[in-house]
C-alpha cells in the first residue's frame, strides 16, 4: 500500500477493510475530517470516492495559496467526479477553511 492510500484510509476513519468496501459501492461519496495538532492548530482534509475504485484527497491547505486554496491528490490512477459533487466539496472545504483560519489566528506559536 502506498503512502497516499494510507493517508486516504486514515481520513476515511473506519479501517482498511471498510475503506475498500466504500470504494466499490458505485455511489460517489466524501468525508471531511478535522483535527488539532499538538501545537493547537486546527487542520482538515477530505477523502472522496467515485464509488468505482477512484479516490481523491483534498488537503485544506496549499503551499502556493495557503489557506485560500487546497492541495488535491488523485490517489488512484483515475477518479471521476460530477460537477455538483465537486461544487459541494468546494463549498464545504471553503467553510472549513474559514473556521480553521479563525481558530488558528488565536493560536500562539
Amino acid at each position: 500500500m502506498n503512502r497516499d492510500y494510507k493517508r486516504a484510509i486514515d481520513l476515511f476513519g473506519e479501517g482498511e477493510d471498510k475503506f475498500y468496501e466504500w470504494l466499490r459501492t458505485f455511489r460517489p461519496a466524501y468525508r471531511i475530517r478535522k483535527g488539532v495538532d499538538s501545537a493547537g492548530f486546527m487542520y482538515f482534509s477530505c477523502v472522496y470516492t467515485d464509488g468505482d475504485g477512484g479516490v481523491m484527497v483534498f488537503k485544506g491547505f496549499s503551499e502556493i495559496f495557503e489557506h485560500e486554496g487546497m492541495e488535491i491528490t488523485t490517489v488512484s490512477n483515475y477518479c471521476d467526479i460530477c460537477y455538483d459533487t465537486m461544487a459541494c466539496i468546494l463549498l464545504d472545504m471553503e467553510e472549513e477553511a474559514e473556521k480553521t483560519s479563525e481558530h488558528n489566528e488565536g493560536v500562539e506559536i
